[in-house]
């Protein structure tokens, strides 16, 4: 049964990917054309609210998943973002669809919360890690045909076909868990009163500064991973013209991750054996490098490289934060950190995503916009100096000392 619904989860999870890439990836190019014709200042502030609120309006939806359960979480979830996504073929009018995004953002929250509790309440650890690790190589996977599928269309002449698919997507992973999905169980979490939350963050300040301190990281990686999904519309305003293969460049992150995560995170616990966090600073320092490549080549070459840079630092950073907190958070506070990083996820994002479309929009008429990339490089250089600092010095404070 557990397998089944699994099945079922991975499905449903497919097509509601799809669908969400497909709406983040053509986002900005979608609404700089008729029936939008948004401006810039407009455009960079929807992508900034889908991007907020896809995550970060999760912490709201925790007493729903705990009051409904985990099967009407997840049609409550798809419902809102089906109905939402769908609105936007019909009214075009700006104040419409930014309450649409909200929509669609934060129904994909609650959808995204759901699953990954479900997959929390399983019996077994064999069953957990299974889950999760296929929940992440499913949404990849799903990354990569939005990527490859929609770029091969002239999305000019299909703007409200490619959004009556992607409501299509959603409509179908519904169509899933209601008729597939099975599974009976029910939440176990418990949602901490603010009086308790107030408790548990008095009581040990050192492990509060060092939860900030990760979900700091967190937010950084997710700002920089996020800058990917600029280069259709940096190619667009600056360059004029998006390159015949950037459905390539954008699957390629994605295709990076389902092949080598697994290597990925075994550097990875090699190197906290010989330092702690120094995976960590090795996944800034090719941030960097990264944002140096745009900074300084041939952006129809730097891309390339751009991507892989970007890949291997999110593959060290992302899924690797968890792993840091679990070594210094008891299960009281990890509930509370745990949905926060959903806040330093949106965070990130919104950021990465609002303000770099306002900026390339407005750099594209007096320049190549390169200008975007060199600020980006020097406050990963920054970064990385913090890093290294705060990770040499660690012995002797009691917040970065992590204890096993």
């Amino acid at each position: 049964m557990i397998l089944s619904d699994l099945v079922s989860l991975l499905s449903a999870r497919f097509f509601s990917a799809l669908g969400y890439f497909s709406f983040l990836f053509f986002l900005a190019l979608l609404f700089l054309e008729p029936p939008f014709q948004f401006n810039i200042a407009h455009i960079a502030t929807l992508v900034g609210v889908l991007a907020l609120t896809d995550r970060g309006a999760g912490i709201l939806w925790s007493s729903f998943v705990n009051k409904l359960g985990f099967k009407k979480s997840l049609q409550m979830g798809l419902l809102i973002t089906f109905f939402c996504s769908l609105s936007v073929c019909f009214f075009h009018g700006y104040i419409f669809c930014l309450i649409a995004l909200i929509g669609v953002g934060s129904g994909l929250s609650l959808e995204s919360l759901a699953s990954r509790l479900w997959a929390a309440s399983l019996s077994s650890s064999k069953e957990k890690i299974l889950c999760f690790s296929s929940l992440h190589r499913v949404i990849n996977a799903s990354a990569v045909v939005a990527s490859l599928l929609l770029f091969h269309i002239p999305y000019q002449k299909f703007i409200l076909h490619i959004l009556l698919g992607i409501g299509a997507c959603f409509a179908i992973s519904f169509l899933i868990i209601t008729f597939c999905f099975r599974s009976s169980m029910q939440p176990s979490m418990k949602i901490p009163s603010f009086l308790e939350i107030v408790r548990i963050i008095s009581k040990d300040n050192a492990v509060w500064c060092y939860s900030l301190l990760c979900l700091s990281v967190f937010g950084w990686g997710l700002y920089v991973t996020s800058q990917q999904h600029l280069l259709p519309f940096y190619f667009k305003e600056c360059l004029r013209s998006i390159p015949s293969y950037m459905g390539w460049i954008i699957a390629l992150n994605p295709i990076m991750i389902v092949f080598l995560q697994g290597g990925i995170s075994r550097l990875f616990l090699y190197l906290q054996n010989r330092m702690n966090a120094l995976g960590i600073l090795l996944g800034l320092v090719f941030n960097a490098v990264a944002f140096s490549t745009l900074s300084f080549m041939n952006p129809l070459y730097g891309v390339w490289f751009f991507v892989i840079f970007i890949s291997l630092g999110e593959m060290l950073i992302i899924p690797h934060v968890d792993y840091l907190l679990s070594l210094r958070l008891s299960s009281e506070i990890r509930p509370l950190i745990f949905s926060l990083s959903g806040i330093a996820f949106s965070l990130g994002r919104s950021l990465s995503e609002g303000i770099g479309i306002f900026a390339i929009g407005h750099l594209a008429k007096s320049g190549t916009g390169t200008e975007w990339w060199l600020a980006n490089l020097g406050v990963s250089v920054f970064v990385v100096m913090l890093g290294g600092i705060l990770i040499v010095s660690k012995l002797k404070s009691p917040i970065l000392k992590v204890v096993s």
